[in-house]
């Protein structure tokens, strides 16, 4: 997934969107789905306390774009 693409520019050469990970480190059909992945917790200014949200996103996706990275942890 990747927020701010719309479904024909997921397809295409748009970059500048994270990309998050929704299925990861399994076998799909035979296919090895493996993408880098980064987790982190972010706490809103507003939160005084507590580790705030996690979250978790494929590092640099966004200076790529989303089919190129599908091809890419398809292919190794």
């Amino acid at each position: 997934m990747s927020e701010g693409a719309n479904h024909s520019a997921v397809k295409d050469t748009q970059t500048g969107n994270i990309s998050v990970p929704v299925v990861n480190n399994t076998v799909l059909n035979g296919l090895q789905i493996d993408f880098a992945s980064r987790t982190y917790n972010q706490r809103a200014w507003w939160q005084l306390w507590g580790s705030g949200d996690q979250y978790v996103e494929v590092p640099n996706s966004n200076q790529t774009s989303m089919s190129n990275l599908l091809y890419t942890t398809l292919n190794n």
